[in-house]
């Protein structure tokens, strides 16, 4: 801190110019509350549970695939892979698409 005054000192008596002397410490701001969130639009909202939808529904679809082995990596039985693959296939219309 010693050294900022004594800067600022020389500074005042012409020997640095005065444009130098304004730090950006000085021209910080107390921090603004959050501006408030929008929700999203009923389309926007519908669109993300399609995506969050579909993207389970190929994972479902994936795990009917994998072969007992492969399973038995991840920790499933073929009886619980059939199972979660049956959730996928009750809306499997989109499929033909």
């Amino acid at each position: 801190m010693r050294r900022m005054e004594e800067y600022l000192a020389i500074a005042e008596q012409g020997g640095i110019e005065s444009e130098v002397t304004t730090f950006v410490r000085d021209r910080m701001t107390p921090a603004k509350p959050f501006a408030p969130i929008e929700a999203p639009s009923f389309f926007t909202r519908v669109f993300r549970r399609m995506s969050f939808w579909h993207v389970k529904r190929q994972s479902r679809l994936s795990l009917y695939d994998l072969s007992p082995e492969q399973l038995a990596d991840i920790g499933l039985s073929r009886a619980e892979a059939d199972q979660e693959s049956r959730k996928a296939l009750l809306s499997s219309w989109t499929r033909s698409l």
